[in-house]
């Protein structure tokens, strides 16, 4: 299924770098594919997205509280299950 999804030059390329320890440029390769498909998956659901907070990884604080005050707005249920 990889190779279908990275396409067989892509593969051959992770594969030879993973087989010769690099795994700087296996992982960097991996997540070219990742990214894109990603950014792909996000334009697909575009019209599911009610908002966004943006988050400096700093803060935590701030952005709990932003997604809280979202969900309030949209009338949306977090699970505050995940700590």
């Amino acid at each position: 299924m990889i190779t279908k999804k990275l396409g067989g030059q892509h593969f051959k390329a992770a594969k030879e770098k993973l087989l010769a320890d690099d795994m700087h440029s296996t992982i960097d390769i991996l997540l070219t594919y990742y990214d894109k498909a990603y950014i792909n998956a996000l334009k697909n659901k575009a019209h599911r997205n009610v908002g966004s907070v943006s988050w400096d990884g700093t803060n935590l604080d701030l952005a709990v509280e932003e997604l809280k005050a979202l969900s309030t707005e949209q009338r949306l249920v977090i699970s505050d299950g995940i700590r």
